[in-house]
């Protein structure tokens, strides 16, 4: 799992629900500066049939990022199979 510090630099917040109102999409925010910006979405993909990240262009992670970033992944996508 990521460290407690890569936690608390990546944020997730719930910013609308998809197209069809069956999924969530979420906003990923770098907050490790006294700004912080958007660096993707996290919503469904239908030909995963799971949560993915879709990250912005230009955009660069290291192994504990993405580490942060799968997790949250994994627990959305059990979360919306088993509810």
């Amino acid at each position: 799992m990521g460290t407690d510090t890569e936690k608390r630099h990546i944020d997730f917040t719930e910013i609308s629900l998809s197209e069809t109102g069956k999924t969530k999409i979420w906003a990923v925010k770098n907050i490790s500066g006294p700004i912080s910006y958007i660096i993707g979405e996290v919503k469904w993909n239908g030909p995963f049939r799971k949560y993915a990240f879709f990250p912005l262009k230009g955009t660069v992670y290291d192994a504990n990022c993405l580490e942060v970033i799968a997790d949250f992944l994994i627990e959305r996508t059990y979360d919306h199979k088993h509810r």
